[in-house]
């Protein structure tokens, strides 16, 4: 990359550290990290540059594969949350479309009496 990129007046680059698939910058478009994550380590690939219309041509040096076992842990609570939110979710558009559809009305006197402890 050296060659090609003196040729055009540029310099090589390398990123001060590993790249990750949700890394975003000025320099790494979706596009781009997208385009780098398919290739082998030792393979070039290009794409646009996230600002600025201009195209980045890198080369794959090392694949380094997930911690999925380090990340069980943090994936089952990430689960767990994601089903509680959206079993919320459910029971909040069911109370809503009941509300609209079954014309249901509060009795604001006999909740503040229950709620007041009031007879």
């Amino acid at each position: 990359l050296a060659a090609v990129a003196a040729s055009l007046g540029r310099d090589v680059r390398a990123t001060p550290r590993p790249v990750r698939r949700t890394d975003t910058s000025e320099i790494f478009s979706g596009a781009l990290l997208n385009t780098l994550f398919t290739e082998r380590a030792g393979e070039a690939a290009s794409g646009p540059v996230l600002l600025g219309g201009s195209y980045v041509v890198g080369r794959v040096t090392n694949v380094i594969p997930a911690d999925v076992e380090g990340g069980a842990e943090q994936i089952s609570v990430l689960r767990t949350a994601l089903e509680n939110e959206i079993a919320g979710e459910l029971v909040d558009l069911y109370v809503a479309e009941a509300r609209a559809n079954l014309n249901i009305r509060i009795n604001e006197q006999a909740l503040n009496q229950v709620v007041s402890g009031i007879n």
